[in-house]
Protein backbone atom coordinates (compact mmCIF):
# COMPACT_ATOMS: atom_id res chain seq x y z
CA UNK A 1 0.00 0.00 0.00
CA UNK A 2 0.98 3.32 -1.09
CA UNK A 3 2.23 5.91 2.09
CA UNK A 4 0.72 9.46 1.28
CA UNK A 5 3.27 12.09 2.96
CA UNK A 6 1.08 15.03 4.68
CA UNK A 7 2.03 18.11 3.16
CA UNK A 8 2.24 21.02 4.89
CA UNK A 9 -0.54 23.66 3.85
CA UNK A 10 0.26 26.89 2.42
CA UNK A 11 -1.35 30.39 1.98
CA UNK A 12 -0.15 33.45 -0.09
CA UNK A 13 -2.01 36.76 0.68
CA UNK A 14 -1.32 39.80 -1.26
CA UNK A 15 -2.33 43.17 -0.47
CA UNK A 16 -2.79 46.35 -3.04
CA UNK A 17 -0.29 44.22 -4.97
CA UNK A 18 2.53 46.35 -2.29
CA UNK A 19 2.76 43.50 0.32
CA UNK A 20 3.27 39.92 0.08
CA UNK A 21 2.68 37.10 3.13
CA UNK A 22 3.06 33.27 2.47
CA UNK A 23 2.80 30.34 4.68
CA UNK A 24 4.28 26.89 4.59
CA UNK A 25 7.50 27.87 3.11
CA UNK A 26 10.12 24.77 4.01
CA UNK A 27 12.88 26.34 1.96
CA UNK A 28 14.11 29.82 0.79
CA UNK A 29 15.87 29.89 -2.40
CA UNK A 30 16.36 33.81 -3.01
CA UNK A 31 15.69 37.08 -2.50
CA UNK A 32 16.77 40.37 -4.23
CA UNK A 33 14.75 43.99 -4.86
CA UNK A 34 13.23 42.08 -7.97
CA UNK A 35 12.40 38.32 -6.93
CA UNK A 36 11.82 36.05 -4.50
CA UNK A 37 11.79 32.48 -4.85
CA UNK A 38 10.69 29.90 -1.96
CA UNK A 39 9.64 26.52 -1.83
CA UNK A 40 6.60 24.91 -0.20
CA UNK A 41 5.86 21.12 0.37
CA UNK A 42 3.27 21.77 -3.12
CA UNK A 43 6.09 23.98 -5.10
CA UNK A 44 8.37 26.31 -5.98
CA UNK A 45 6.92 30.13 -5.71
CA UNK A 46 8.53 33.21 -7.62
CA UNK A 47 7.53 36.37 -6.78
CA UNK A 48 8.79 39.37 -9.14
CA UNK A 49 8.55 43.21 -8.76
CA UNK A 50 10.25 46.58 -8.05
CA UNK A 51 11.90 47.52 -4.95
CA UNK A 52 11.13 44.53 -2.73
CA UNK A 53 12.45 44.24 1.11
CA UNK A 54 11.99 40.91 3.13
CA UNK A 55 10.43 42.11 6.27
CA UNK A 56 9.80 38.92 7.82
CA UNK A 57 11.72 35.40 6.53
CA UNK A 58 11.34 32.42 9.47
CA UNK A 59 11.69 28.86 8.05
CA UNK A 60 10.76 27.33 11.39
CA UNK A 61 7.24 28.76 11.39
CA UNK A 62 7.05 28.93 7.75
CA UNK A 63 6.48 32.50 7.36
CA UNK A 64 7.65 35.20 4.29
CA UNK A 65 6.76 38.61 3.67
CA UNK A 66 7.96 40.90 1.33
CA UNK A 67 6.74 44.88 0.61
CA UNK A 68 7.21 46.49 -2.38
CA UNK A 69 5.72 46.76 -5.87
CA UNK A 70 4.39 42.84 -7.04
CA UNK A 71 4.08 42.60 -10.54
CA UNK A 72 3.59 38.68 -10.99
CA UNK A 73 3.43 35.43 -8.95
CA UNK A 74 4.44 31.98 -10.93
CA UNK A 75 3.86 28.77 -9.08
CA UNK A 76 6.01 25.25 -10.22
CA UNK A 77 6.02 22.32 -9.63
CA UNK A 78 9.61 21.89 -8.35
CA UNK A 79 10.03 21.53 -4.65
CA UNK A 80 13.35 22.10 -3.61
CA UNK A 81 16.38 24.06 -5.26
CA UNK A 82 18.48 21.06 -5.23
CA UNK A 83 18.58 19.66 -8.40
CA UNK A 84 19.15 16.03 -8.75
CA UNK A 85 22.38 15.08 -10.22
CA UNK A 86 20.33 13.32 -13.36
CA UNK A 87 18.27 16.87 -14.02
CA UNK A 88 21.46 18.95 -14.42
CA UNK A 89 23.14 16.67 -17.15
CA UNK A 90 20.20 16.56 -18.87
CA UNK A 91 19.96 20.01 -19.09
Amino acid sequence: MEEKIKKLPHTLIIESRSRLSLSGVTEIGSYDEESLTVYTDFGEITVTGEGLKVTVMNTETGMVSADGKINSVKFSDRTSKRMSLMSRLMK
